[in-house]
């Protein structure tokens, strides 16, 4: 019998080298059994791990689209700048018409922001007056 030796393999493998195919075959077809045993329960533990982790990316999603339509909704008012430099000049005591001449507005509005202790809120539509031309815009031919 002609002994093959591997300089990696351990000694015990060069002299039962036919024991050790049978306890690897062995081994092999234990743990493929045990795996096909619990195969099972790995399919549903992942099938639970996967809803609740698209559950979460589902609600941080709505979370992320709130906040954002949150942001979106805020608008901030362009004339607040100019209010505030007015509101400084007047404290400084800057007659009407300077002002206006110097930051290029109405004497009525800097008139208007004199008299005011902020800046009234600027009304934005949410919607449109579409609503009343709706049965024209239907009707209309083309």
């Amino acid at each position: 019998m002609l002994i093959f030796v591997h300089p990696y393999l351990p000694f015990f493998v060069h002299c039962n080298l036919p024991l050790t195919f049978h306890l690897l075959s062995n081994l092999s077809d234990a743990l493929d059994t045990y795996f096909k045993s619990i195969s099972g329960t790995i399919n549903r533990l992942v099938k639970v791990k996967t809803s609740e982790l698209l559950n979460m990316y589902e609600a941080e999603s709505k979370n992320i689209l709130a906040v954002e339509k949150q942001i979106n909704d805020v608008r901030i008012d362009p004339r607040l700048d100019r209010f505030n430099k007015v509101k400084e000049l007047q404290a400084d005591g800057v007659p009407i018409l300077r002002i206006s001449k110097y930051l290029d507005m109405s004497r009525n509005t800097v008139q208007s922001y004199f008299v005011q202790e902020s800046l009234s809120p600027r009304v934005y539509p949410k919607s449109t007056n579409i609503e009343l031309f709706a049965n024209s815009i239907t009707l209309w031919p083309g």
